[in-house]
């Protein structure tokens, strides 16, 4: 005869914890995986975890962002930590091209005029100005042949896909700060060769507004945001600070120039204590080649008083993410068992009518000794020409 302990038979379902236990306990999960786990197991634990979860993990490694079919609303991210894949189902995701990665958002773009902002964790989405507000973009048809845009370019009136027009319009888009808990966020994109390429928008905007460049700032390569200020720079190798207010222009910064790289990544610290340029070097330059194509890193940092750069030998502890994404920093000692003084990347270059350039695997550039390590995942996981870049992403619970 079995013995049956009326006392544990007697608890009350997990469910029916008091909210206030199940709040102390969001409170004690160190990472957004927990809070995913976490809030999933049902409706009032998932109120617990939105009372009670930060906006921001301290201790938290991004994701890399998949390349992304948008003919699906399957979105994958590959954990750093676990150097793992998961696998996530998200409606909105279906049928959007993603052109930006900042602050926990990710900028999309549909093949109707349509923009957005979505946070893949919380599900929320914010509106943008269509992209027929953009002066090049003329107009929309969505009855003529599967929808299709007119478009003004090189001097003439053309008509282009809508296909052609999602994944060329945004290069890359990047945020001021975070919509979740700032209404004043703006929105800065680099436009695919349409000169002037710089383009912005604040939250509630109707339409998008061009930045006026000077001709010797040349194509822009990067932009990112710094102490309070957003920075171009240009593929001439010069920078340019951005005026957003009633000028609306991109303004030279004297003296300071930096001609190096093949492909160059401005990186500004959270913190306002590193304003950097990191030059990246391919092998065969702008030659197409097979298998991976990085060669090497070099870093500079800017000094926006003296209106000079320096190269830099070392990060210290900084462990730097660039790509497609708003390029940010991470201290090192904040993650057991990770090295600083290294930059995480994607080994990409180049997308266009034949193909796209790189063996698009994951790699680390560990500065001190000019050695890449591989990650060994290759992220070809869709038709390159079709999918929107890995980026990285830094999850967000706001």
């Amino acid at each position: 005869m079995g013995f049956i302990d009326s006392k544990r038979n007697s608890l009350p379902p997990w469910s029916q914890l008091p909210a206030e236990i199940l709040e102390l306990i969001a409170l004690r999960l160190a990472t957004v995986t927990d809070h995913l786990r976490f809030r999933s197991v049902c409706s009032s634990w998932r109120s617990a975890s939105i009372l009670a979860s930060p906006r921001r993990f301290p201790s938290q490694l991004p994701w890399l962002l998949l390349p992304h079919n948008p003919n699906t609303a399957t979105v994958s991210f590959f954990s750093l930590s676990t150097r793992a894949v998961h696998s996530v189902h998200l409606p909105a995701a279906d049928g959007k091209w993603f052109c930006g990665s900042s602050h926990g958002w990710l900028l999309m773009l549909d093949r109707s005029p349509t923009a957005s902002l979505l946070n893949p964790i919380t599900k929320t989405q914010i509106p943008l100005p269509p992209i027929t507000t953009l002066p090049h973009i003329r107009a929309f048809e969505s009855a003529k042949r599967g929808m299709e845009y007119i478009v003004y370019k090189d001097g003439r009136i053309s008509v282009a896909s809508s296909e052609h027009v999602r994944y060329n319009t945004i290069r890359k888009a990047i945020l001021s700060s975070d919509p979740a808990t700032d209404p004043n966020t703006v929105v800065l994109a680099i436009l695919h060769g349409f000169p002037p390429n710089l383009a912005f928008c604040r939250i509630g905007d109707g339409s998008w507004s061009l930045l006026d460049l000077p001709p010797s700032l040349g194509t822009i390569g990067d932009v990112t945001y710094f102490n309070g200020n957003f920075y171009a720079f240009g593929l001439e190798g010069r920078f340019a600070i951005c005026d957003l207010g009633t000028k609306r222009e991109a303004k030279l910064i004297p003296s300071l120039e930096i001609h190096d790289g093949d492909k160059n990544h401005l990186v500004g610290s959270s913190t306002g204590e590193q304003f950097l340029l990191i030059a990246h070097d391919y092998l065969g330059g702008y030659e197409p080649c097979e298998g991976n194509i990085t060669e090497r890193f070099n870093a500079f940092r800017l000094d926006l008083g003296a209106k000079k750069g320096a190269e830099v030998k070392s990060l210290g502890d900084g462990m730097l993410f660039v790509g497609r994404n708003d390029n940010f920093i991470l201290p090192a000692r904040d993650f057991s068992g990770r090295k600083g003084d290294c930059i995480y990347f994607v080994d990409d270059y180049f997308l266009d009518e034949e193909g796209f350039w790189g063996s698009n695997c994951v790699g680390i550039y560990h500065l001190d000794d000019g050695q890449i390590e591989w990650l060994g995942y290759n992220l070809d996981v869709c038709p390159l020409l079709h999918c929107s870049r890995a980026m990285w992403f830094m999850p967000s619970l706001g």
